[in-house]
């Protein structure tokens, strides 16, 4: 019997993958200069290596232990299937960097999905500065901005990126902030940005492993 999807997530990327079947992938490989050998899709994604096959739309990773594909995480699922089908003809990144909850089109966030998690992210890697920024490098990161760790990262092609890092000291808890590039929402929805930020931090602690 076929395993059905369980968690909402899981029936969040299913229903992501079956929408994609729908487009015009001719149209998305020219649009977004993609790799493909008739049989996948190919892109580098925050410093992985995905295809997407190109008669279910099933997205995998690569699995750096083995060299082979496993199923994507739901949450870089959800943002390629996004930036893939409904990134705009023409869009460019600014190469400007700003908090995710200060991109321009929004408007009236005064409450956001994303609320609460740099306080979480910064007890998570407090006095761990070290090893943050070991795995910013592994995925390809370079200095930027002001932190205790201050990293640009690569996202999909000249999309990038950024967290800074501050330890505590005696006034403030550790916070780690998270920037992306102010175009972004010419690429993926204002929703989506915050799955590509968790996602962010999912490759960040696989590579602190």
């Amino acid at each position: 019997m076929k395993n059905e999807p369980t968690s909402n997530y899981e029936i969040h990327r299913e229903n992501a993958r079956k929408l994609f079947l729908g487009y015009n992938q001719e149209k998305i490989i020219g649009k977004l200069g993609l790799k493909n050998d008739g049989s996948y899709i190919c892109l580098t994604y925050i410093g992985s290596k995905f295809r997407l096959n190109r008669e279910n739309a099933v997205l995998e990773i690569e699995d750096p232990k083995t060299g082979g594909y496993i199923l994507s995480d739901y949450s870089d699922a959800l943002v390629l299937y996004d930036l893939l089908a409904n990134s705009e003809e023409g869009a460019r990144p600014s190469g400007d960097l700003v908090q995710i909850q200060n991109l321009s089109r929004v408007q009236n966030a005064s409450s956001y999905a994303g609320e609460g998690i740099y306080e979480r992210y910064g007890r998570e890697y407090s006095q761990r500065a070290g090893e943050l920024m070991e795995a910013c490098r592994a995925l390809g990161g370079e200095p930027y901005g002001k932190g205790d760790v201050a990293m640009k990262i690569p996202m999909f092609k000249d999309i990038c990126f950024a967290i800074s890092f501050w330890e505590a000291d005696e006034e403030f808890p550790p916070v780690l902030n998270i920037y992306m590039d102010s175009n972004i929402l010419h690429f993926i929805r204002y929703e989506t940005a915050w799955y590509a930020a968790g996602g962010l931090m999912k490759h960040i602690a696989f590579a602190c492993e």
